[in-house]
């Protein structure tokens, strides 16, 4: 690895200064792709699958939460798939072949942004469910049919994926010295008025406009809760049901807003001005920060609401309780605490 990386800084660096990467940009660059994402990759996957089988439980699928967690899951799971190739990119500037370059240049970055974005999207509309639960109950029955969540994901998924075909037409794969191919990818590469404002279409949909509209609920929620009361919602078991979920879809929405909105703003275009071949230390260190804190929120998200919501833990530990393991644990334990054995052992024979 480190030789094919020095043959390629050397080859970079007789056919212009300007490909050359420097030491330190290039130790940051192995640390974040050869290193930290197989960790959080491995994870990720490993936590999102588990997920999905949980909200397959029958017992989870007539919550109305379900469908947002069951595609939550899965889009974190095809973002952190998406994210696999940079931990084999070996080459990281100039490439041998040329299809890896058209790659990393065209589809690499904008692929996980267009799931990212997505994700962020079904936040929206789960937030806007939570709220239309507590201030409209009678419209939220309305809009909450199976139907009509599934029409709204099809048409939230066409539309990041229209929106982020442009991107993908931005760069462009020349050939340089030796029969290496470089990829330059980003807004200033091309020189056009609509580049500009392409750019800023995409700031707006993706970070800024979903980051205030989730916001805005999720500050709807908590006063619905404290003005409406808890008392005031329904009967004690919807009640519960209702409440245990609206504490659950806040935190996870808290835990987004700290982890993945630096990347929407800034992390998510940062790297897109010309490429890696360009990157300077500074950027490849707010990336590694920033592209961390998504990874770790892609693990940590439908945890942290499995985890607060009661019926999705519950069916969480009775999935549990069919490991070996776990059984003989219980087990043991159940004998251990049994009354008719201390009984006996407080009477001295």
């Amino acid at each position: 690895m480190n030789v094919s990386m020095d043959v390629e800084n050397k080859t970079a660096a007789e056919s212009g200064p300007q490909y050359y990467i420097p030491d330190d940009v290039l130790s940051v660059l192995q640390v974040r792709y050869h290193i930290i994402l197989p960790i959080f990759v491995c994870l990720a996957i490993l936590v999102n699958s588990f997920c999905i089988a949980v909200t397959r439980r029958p017992k989870l699928s007539s919550l109305q939460c379900n469908i947002y967690i069951q595609m939550m899951a899965s889009l974190d799971l095809m973002a952190t798939i998406a994210y696999m190739p940079f931990i084999f990119d070996t080459e990281l500037c100039l490439y041998e072949k040329y299809g890896a370059a058209f790659y990393f240049t065209h589809f690499s970055v904008h692929i996980p942004n267009c799931l990212r974005a997505a994700i962020t999207y079904v936040m929206l509309s789960l937030s806007y469910d939570r709220f239309l639960a507590i201030w409209f109950p009678l419209r939220y029955k309305n809009i909450s049919k199976e139907g009509i969540l599934k029409k709204r994901f099809i048409f939230g998924g066409i539309w990041m994926v229209i929106s982020f075909i442009p991107a993908m037409t931005i760069g462009n794969v020349s050939r340089q010295s030796e029969g290496l191919w470089l990829g330059l990818c980003g807004y200033k590469y091309v020189k056009s008025d609509w580049v500009f404002y392409y750019k800023m279409y995409l700031m707006l949909i993706i970070g800024i406009l979903p980051i205030i509209l989730i916001i805005g609920l999720n500050i709807g929620l908590v006063v619905g809760l404290c003005t409406k009361g808890i008392t005031k919602l329904g009967p004690s078991n919807k009640r519960n049901r209702l409440l245990s979920s609206t504490v659950a879809v806040l935190a996870i929405n808290i835990s987004y807003v700290f982890c993945c909105v630096p990347y929407l703003l800034t992390a998510g275009f940062y790297n897109r001005d010309k490429g890696k071949c360009y990157s300077t230390y500074k950027t490849e260190m707010t990336l590694l920060i920033f592209n961390s804190m998504v990874l770790l929120w892609s693990i940590i998200n439908i945890l942290i609401f499995f985890l607060l919501n009661k019926d999705y833990s519950h069916e969480i530990r009775k999935m549990l309780e069919c490991v070996p393991y776990i059984q003989n644990s219980i087990k043991n334990r159940s004998v251990s605490t049994d009354p008719r054995e201390e009984s006996l052992s407080d009477n001295p024979s």
